[in-house]
């Protein structure tokens, strides 16, 4: 019964329109920690079909970072970010699946000195919470207005960090929520590097966020940014 209550409720707030009552009941649903336990089980559920996630492990240099892409769940990704192949000092971006992510840090014994959260989405965030048990030395960090799960590091547009030798600025981009936040990699080596950037659910390969909680209009001027900020050749890791 809960099984088919939860899979219901995943289908229908996708479907569903945005402003209408329902709309905004399952989706009051879906934020609270009923939504994580919606997410536990579906992360269970993708695990019987990709137990190892549904794209192999891949590394790649940009910008003068190492950025390891880890896919989870059906169709999800999270990122494991390095100043270089040598150090294993390193930073996650976006812990839908904890359990996933510290096999791969432990396999490789690297040490994460931050986790970075662009919204409050549970598989965006769902991770923190084994992750700051495994790792309670851990800087949790999102965005001052959404406050995603365990973050205690909350920041605001336009802020600069200095995390393991990585250089990160903080760009709040509203529509798909209300406090999204997005973070850009600038450690460039030459002049022709272009910088790249961790997108969330702001934008992706073949489409934009579904405005959850802001408007048409927000989420129009937070691509705006993406088109007057950044330089063109920009990397966008972006949820596929």
């Amino acid at each position: 019964m809960f099984s088919t209550l939860v899979d219901f409720f995943r289908e229908q707030i996708f479907t569903l329109k945005e402003g209408s009552y329902p709309f905004w009941l399952m989706y009051r649903g879906y934020v609270s920690p009923l939504g994580s336990l919606l997410h536990a089980r579906m992360l269970r559920k993708a695990k019987e079909q990709f137990p190892k996630g549904h794209r192999k492990l891949t590394t790649t240099t940009y910008s003068g970072v190492v950025v390891t892409i880890v896919s989870f769940a059906y169709d999800n990704y999270a990122y494991i970010v390095r100043k270089n192949m040598d150090v294993n000092q390193c930073l996650i971006v976006d812990c839908g699946d904890g359990e996933i992510i510290i096999d791969i840090l432990k396999e490789f014994q690297w040490d994460p000195i931050a986790v970075l959260t662009t919204h409050k989405h549970w598989d965006h965030c769902y991770g923190n919470a084994a992750l700051k048990v495994a790792y309670p030395n851990a800087c949790f960090i999102g965005g001052k207005v959404d406050r995603p799960s365990i973050c205690t590091r909350l920041v605001s547009d336009g802020e600069e960090l200095d995390l393991a030798g990585i250089l990160i600025k903080v760009h709040e981009v509203f529509g798909h929520t209300l406090g999204h936040v997005v973070y850009e990699i600038n450690q460039a080596t030459t002049s022709t590097d272009p910088p790249i950037i961790f997108t969330g659910d702001t934008i992706f390969v073949a489409g934009i966020g579904k405005t959850f909680e802001g408007t048409n209009e927000q989420m129009v001027a937070s691509l705006d940014q993406f088109k007057n900020k950044f330089c063109l050749g920009t990397i966008l890791f972006s949820w596929s």
